[in-house]
């Protein structure tokens, strides 16, 4: 359980590295990381109010708002689908 752990952190650092380097390669660096932001922080707060119809619930916590907010809504969707597999 402690490498699954380990190799998802090392993964997610990937993907964070990852993703802000497609934005600084975009010429907007700042336009599309707020725009990331905004619209990852949105989508994990729509998943956390639609979780009483849904049943697919995400915490809304510091490391939820991190992923959201570097990687967008892929983040969000990442984050849903290691919920299911991993619990």
């Amino acid at each position: 359980m402690e490498l699954q752990n380990t190799a998802l952190a090392v993964l997610a650092c990937a993907f964070g590295a990852l993703m802000l380097l497609a934005m600084g390669r975009s010429g907007k660096f700042f336009r599309a990381l707020t725009l990331s932001a905004v619209s990852g922080i949105a989508a994990l707060f729509a998943v956390h109010l639609l979780a009483q119809f849904t049943h697919a619930d995400l915490a809304v916590n510091p490391v939820t708002l991190s992923v959201s907010a570097i990687a967008g809504i892929p983040g969000v969707v990442t984050l849903l689908v290691c919920r299911v597999l991993l619990l």
